[in-house]
């Protein structure tokens, strides 16, 4: 009995144990009287805890050994290395003790964990699947190797100017096929023969003209 509670009847209980009694019920009673009290009333007997405190106890868990005063019970047993204790994964619920869980955690397949590019909690298992089709913010290499990577909704916008992105040579004519980083390269290298075919193209628009000018006034 931690923190004993003295009640307005004269008896003595558990404080936690009357406390949830008084959540349970609008009119909580005395255990033994069966005397109404009020939850805003309960306090705690001093003596008593001092008493209760000072009690010789040990940890029953298997292999631990540990002895001390009840009122350092409570502490000892958040921390028992022996205590056994449910794997937090709804989906195993597995009974270890509290040390050998941080190795059963690492090797449940099943266990949930923080996926580093959206912060969502994916199986353990499924994780390569969720950062490879399904994670909004997941990081992916450009599928042009051109060594930039982006995140899902990004790479969309990237890959139409893209430097390892083949295209057409802009000059009319010119049926040269080159990656975007080489575009400028090839302008230069090919001025001369761009040249002749920009000259081309312009004696066939006049001609155009031309011909259309000649339909238009006969």
């Amino acid at each position: 009995m931690l923190k004993p509670v003295s009640l307005n009847c004269g008896h003595s209980g558990c404080f936690e144990c009357l406390k949830e009694l008084s959540k349970k019920t609008l009119a909580p009673k005395c255990p033994m009287c069966r005397k109404d009290f009020q939850a805003a009333n309960i306090c705690v007997n001093i003596a008593l805890d001092h008493v209760t405190r000072a009690l010789s106890v040990e940890c029953l868990s298997v292999g631990c050994g540990w002895k001390g005063g009840y009122g350092n019970a409570s502490e000892h047993f958040s921390n028992c290395p022996k205590l056994p204790i449910k794997c937090n994964n709804v989906e195993c619920q597995h009974v270890v003790v509290r040390e050998d869980m941080p190795i059963h955690a690492v090797s449940y397949m099943k266990r949930k964990v923080q996926c580093p590019d959206c912060k969502k909690h994916v199986k353990w298992e499924m994780l390569h699947e969720h950062q490879a089709g399904q994670c909004d913010n997941a990081v992916i290499p450009c599928p042009l190797n051109c060594g930039c990577a982006f995140s899902r909704d990004k790479i969309t916008l990237h890959l139409p100017d893209c430097r390892e992105r083949a295209t057409l040579c802009k000059v009319p004519g010119c049926k040269r096929i080159l990656k975007k980083k080489d575009m400028t390269s090839h302008l230069i290298e090919a001025a001369t023969s761009h040249y002749v075919l920009q000259l081309n193209e312009i004696k066939r628009l006049r001609r155009l003209i031309y011909n259309k000018a000649r339909i238009k006034f006969s």
